[in-house]
């Protein structure tokens, strides 16, 4: 798979340090509170790729950690992976998420990507709290001994291809192209309904009704890119052939 687009730290820089939710100050507990919130939606049953898909594609542990990471990164968070030497007589690798506290600086918190570690498969990793229900971390997860890699990755490149003018109860194609890294899922919204996800760049749609319509489209990649894209178009009433005769 292409590498991602990764600065490099040496085993020397600065480590951001790592402390239990609860020793931050009051007035950054609702930033925190909402940032851990969204991070466990991000990795939770309901995003479009999971665990067990990535599995049948064939990847392995890595894989499934830059992806992750990558994925987290492209909701607007600063993302570090970092390393323990010694977890239990072996080396052992973990996500660090950035919550931005505003003038209280920056929450970190862990989060385990590795499959082996997890309770389901149809998770992307999940936050790793002493017991559940709780909001006290996992101590082996508050220190670690380098910051490996800070994640950077940037959306695919994406063009939405809507039909040009489709009649009622006829079905329609709807497409998007993407270049550059691989696709992994596409996930379809129509007139603002639930989201379908394929693996397809393509739908086919029958629409009922006349009228304007609109349809939005999230692109994912490989290194857990995201794109968006949005159009409109309108569908058109069958014509009425006329069999009548001339007198």
């Amino acid at each position: 798979m292409p590498i991602v687009l990764l600065v490099v730290l040496g085993a020397l820089a600065a480590d951001p340090p790592l402390l239990q939710p609860s020793s931050y100050l009051p007035q950054a507990q609702a930033a925190l509170q909402a940032g851990i919130d969204a991070i466990a939606e991000i990795l939770g049953a309901g995003y479009p790729v999971t665990h067990r898909q990535l599995e049948n594609r064939g990847w392995d542990d890595t894989d499934f950690m830059w992806f992750v990471a990558g994925t987290i990164n492209s909701f607007g968070y600063q993302v570090k992976i970092v390393s323990v030497d010694d977890w239990n007589g072996e080396p052992h690798a973990f996500i660090l998420v950035g919550i931005d506290l505003g003038d209280d600086g920056t929450a970190w918190i862990p989060v385990e990507a590795d499959p082996s570690f997890l309770d389901s498969f149809w998770l992307l990793g999940a936050i790793p709290w002493a017991d559940e229900g709780s909001m006290t971390l996992d101590s082996h997860y508050l220190s670690y001994d380098r910051v490996l890699e800070e994640v950077k990755v940037s959306p695919p490149d994406i063009s939405l291809i809507v039909p040009g003018a489709p009649v009622i109860d006829s079905p329609a194609a709807i497409t998007v192209i993407a270049r550059g890294r691989s696709i992994i899922a596409y996930q379809w919204s129509i007139d603002g309904g639930d989201p379908i996800t394929s693996i397809s760049p393509s739908i086919w749609q029958t629409f009922t009704e006349a009228g304007e319509h609109t349809v939005s489209v999230t692109v994912i990649d490989e290194l857990g890119g995201r794109a968006e894209a949005q159009g409109t178009f309108e569908v058109l009433e069958k014509r009425h052939q006329c069999h009548c005769s001339n007198p």
